[in-house]
């Protein structure tokens, strides 16, 4: 698959001790114990999502949600890592729109 490209690439890149990796709280204190669980479940596959969206945006430069969906193939996924790539710092809304979407571009990396 294209987004295993992807993920090595932005590995590669990343080492897994940055914040790309780090688990995201899918889960609010208040929910029940189910919830939780399936939020821990969740979030290998979402820190894969946040390489392969933070991946394209590099190789490809600024795109929206749509066009990085469309790159990797995916039906959606883009929509929901972006917001969380921002609060970590490594991506962010350009001010542009295209097609009714928001544009994103990728952030430097720390030095």
């Amino acid at each position: 698959r294209e987004w295993a490209a992807h993920r090595a690439a932005a590995t590669a890149v990343a080492p897994p001790d940055l914040p790309l990796f780090a688990p995201s709280t899918r889960a609010r204190a208040s929910d029940p114990v189910t919830s939780h669980q399936a939020a821990e479940r969740a979030a290998p596959a979402a820190s894969g999502q946040r390489a392969c969206v933070l991946a394209v945006l590099r190789q490809y430069g600024d795109l929206t949600y749509r066009e990085i969906d469309q790159r990797l193939n995916w039906h959606t996924g883009a929509q929901r890592r972006l917001p969380e790539l921002e609060r970590l710092g490594l991506a962010r809304p350009t001010g542009d729109e295209r097609d009714g979407c928001r544009v994103w571009t990728a952030m430097e990396a720390a030095a």
